[in-house]
């Protein structure tokens, strides 16, 4: 089983402070402003690992796990639009 293999994932949060209607297109035409990450590693473990697929209890609490994650993400997306969409000194 792959995810046996692994103890840490990597969660990557992007923040485009000043860009937020339309990234990709201000980053390909060069007018990106800043880009703002923020990187965490989030242990695997047993409370995380299980047959997603036949599973439904197990299902549920990953599903659980990973909206918790992305409550998470919202925040510190929040905290970080709003420090840093005022402007560079």
């Amino acid at each position: 089983m792959l995810g046996a293999q692994f103890d840490r994932i990597l969660n990557v949060t992007l923040c485009y402070p000043e860009n937020e209607d339309k990234p990709f297109i201000d980053l390909l035409s060069g007018q990106m402003k800043r880009i703002v990450i923020r990187i965490e590693t989030l242990p695997v473990d047993d409370s995380i690992r299980g047959d997603y697929l036949n599973d439904k209890v197990f299902k549920r609490q990953f599903q659980q796990w990973l909206h918790e994650v992305w409550q998470r993400k919202d925040l510190l997306l929040g905290q970080l639009k709003e420090q840093f969409s005022k402007p560079q000194q």
